[in-house]
């Protein structure tokens, strides 16, 4: 599961969220993960609860090992490798 923090409907959120849809046409990702987004200004619990600290921050659970990822996911080989894929 990936789950992406984001804080409100900036630039930077809009970028992060639009470069995991994109990561996700690949079917060697999609078959791995599903993903949501949570907006920490909606869900400001949600962030706590996962100690998110930045934002845009992509956090994948599982498989282990828990992995965070920073900024707007625009570098796609350190993002799959990162998420464990080849």
């Amino acid at each position: 599961m990936l789950t992406l923090y984001v804080a409100g409907r900036t630039p930077l959120s809009g970028r992060a969220i639009g470069n995991l849809g994109r990561l996700f046409e690949r079917s060697d990702v999609r078959s791995r993960f599903d993903w949501e987004v949570v907006d920490i200004l909606e869900h400001p619990d949600a962030a706590e609860k996962a100690r998110i600290l930045v934002t845009p921050t992509l956090v994948k659970a599982t498989p282990p090992p828990r992995c965070l990822i920073f900024g707007d996911l625009s570098e796609t080989e350190s993002l799959l490798s990162g998420l464990g894929i080849p």
